[in-house]
């Protein structure tokens, strides 16, 4: 079975969906790491950051 790694970011307002994708990504022995945000405000900021990070 291929690995899987790499990270996602999760944005929604109820953080059980954390836990589901945990669950379900552990199922598959995938290391994928989950940053999770619970606002929209705060997660378009974190990608501008990311962004202005990444293309410089």
């Amino acid at each position: 079975m291929k690995k899987v790694k790499g990270k996602i970011i999760l944005v929604d307002d109820e953080s059980y969906e954390e836990d589901f994708l945990k669950k379900a990504l552990s199922k598959k022995d995938w290391n994928i790491e989950i940053e999770y945000i619970s606002n929209v405000d705060d997660a378009l900021e974190h990608l501008k950051k990311m962004l202005m990070k990444y293309s410089s």
